[in-house]
């Protein structure tokens, strides 16, 4: 299972996008409304959106924010393994047996970062890390 969370690290202050090596990695609600999505350059994305206000990615920023997330995943499920800033890896077998199955630990993770006032989550079920990040990408 893959935990994914679109907004880790963007302000919420309207149209925002993080950018790596002139690429989006992250954006706000607000800049997706616009046009902005992940993987965009950042001229493409500054033209959908002129009033973007454009961050550069910090792992520290990222991990310090995350941090809090992953506590929480691991209150639901063990052996948390993070992948990048947003994204976490799990392990169900054990916990689909004590949830009565997969998407009911699926809600729990999802419930339990909710509390935390966190949005955008997504859950992508599947037997290896590529797919279930695929799944997790085409949930809406």
């Amino acid at each position: 299972m893959i935990a994914w969370w679109l907004d880790t690290g963007v302000p919420q202050t309207g149209p925002v996008a993080v950018f790596e090596a002139n690429q989006v990695i992250a954006c706000s609600p607000d800049a997706r409304a616009e046009g902005v999505y992940l993987g965009q350059r950042r001229r493409e994305a500054q033209s959908r959106c002129p009033q973007l206000q454009v961050v550069a990615a910090s792992v520290q920023r990222d991990e310090q924010i995350f941090t809090p997330l992953v506590v929480m995943i691991e209150r639901s499920v063990p052996k948390v393994q993070v992948i990048r800033p947003g994204l976490a890896a799990l392990r169900v077998r054990g916990p689909a047996r004590y949830y009565g199955g997969e998407p009911e630990v699926a809600k729990a993770v999802l419930s339990g970062i909710n509390e935390l006032g966190v949005t955008g989550g997504r859950v992508g079920i599947a037997d290896d890390i590529f797919t279930a990040e695929q799944a997790a990408r085409d949930t809406q």
